[in-house]
């Protein structure tokens, strides 16, 4: 379903998340093959190619949640707020945990257009909300379909497409893979 207008601008970063989290954490996302391309780099965000898309998708034991562009598990955090919207991880927090930062036009798949949404972060930049919930990477989900920051610290969680937290893996332990 295509988006434009302001929910447009909303959806732009979620494959810059993937970019970000190599950058912010030194590379450490992408030093174990996590990457696109042979070589380990992150991968590359070109606004209007099947990397502006955000998809809802079956994850490990956790039923469907929100992936990025390349599969990767978005996250919501219990610290933050979404009536307002607000993200409250910033600092060492948004290096371990990158913000999905939007930009331009996007498409999602299997999530309610009506619940994409953009709140302003402390820095300034517009941060993609589902069903008011600001979304993140995690630094240590190393390739597609891993949730490994879900149940981190009791307050991370791999987001549903209505913006809900997904269920425990249904092994007790850390969901991974599609």
């Amino acid at each position: 379903m295509k988006i434009s207008g302001s929910k447009a601008a909303a959806l732009a970063a979620i494959a810059c998340a993937a970019a970000l989290s190599a950058t912010a954490c030194g590379g450490d996302a992408y030093s174990q093959g996590g990457g696109s391309g042979d070589n380990g780099a992150p991968p590359s965000f070109q606004p209007g190619h099947e990397s502006s898309l955000m998809h809802a998708r079956q994850v490990g034991g956790l039923g469907q949640v929100i992936t990025d562009h390349e599969g990767y598990t978005l996250y919501r955090f219990d610290k933050d707020t979404a009536k307002p919207a607000k993200s409250n991880c910033a600092d060492t927090c948004a290096v371990q945990w990158p913000p999905v930062l939007a930009d331009g036009n996007f498409q999602v798949e299997g999530i309610d257009p009506a619940l994409v949404s953009t709140v302003e972060r402390a820095d300034g930049a517009q941060q993609v909300t589902v069903g008011g919930w600001p979304l993140y990477r995690f630094f240590q989900d190393a390739k597609p379909g891993e949730s490994r920051g879900h149940g981190k610290g009791g307050t991370w969680h791999a987001a549903t497409p209505d913006g809900k937290k997904a269920a425990a893996p249904a092994n007790g332990g850390t969901a991974s893979g599609y």
